[in-house]
């Protein structure tokens, strides 16, 4: 082995540690930015998916009820839709975080975004945390609800058009 290779070689072994340690830096980092998501940021959310939910009962669906309407309607109930999903995806990775611990956070983020919903359930029906369960629940219904019938009231409209 030569000195080029031997200065190389020690090069990729500081790069490598430089780089566990910039991640283990990371990884404590959204750990803590995390934390203060979910106890400062995330209450504003649910405060907004409250008035998100009355508005769309309150105003949408009043216009769907006229011809004119039924697409914004329709199109709002969408929109309303995917504010729900955002709210289970981040209460989702809460209880998973709280039930499992960073642990099943990772695994279930490994796996792909959207299988920390069902790792939620499954983590709460195994801890029989009801609360959770319940609460998750609370999330799903109106995101599944408002997308079904915004999705058919735009469906609706564009019939009506043709």
């Amino acid at each position: 082995m030569n000195s080029k290779e031997k200065i190389t070689e020690a090069f990729l072994a500081v790069l490598g540690v430089l780089i566990f340690i910039i991640s283990l830096f990371l990884l404590s980092s959204i750990i803590k930015g995390f934390s203060w998501f979910a106890q400062t940021v995330y209450p504003y959310f649910l405060i907004l998916g409250s008035a998100i939910f009355w508005l769309s009962i309150i105003v949408a669906l009043p216009l769907a009820l006229n011809k004119r309407t039924r697409g914004f309607a329709g199109a709002c109930f969408v929109v309303s839709s995917l504010y729900f999903c955002l709210l289970l995806l981040i209460q989702s990775t809460i209880d998973v975080f709280i039930i499992w611990g960073w642990v099943g956070v990772v695994i279930g983020l490994f796996l792909g975004v959207l299988t920390i919903i069902p790792e939620a359930f499954i983590a709460a029906i195994i801890h029989r945390d009801w609360a959770a369960f319940i609460n998750l629940m609370g999330f799903l219904a109106p995101a599944l609800v408002f997308l079904g019938l915004g999705g058919w009231l735009i469906a609706r409209d564009e019939k009506d058009v043709v």
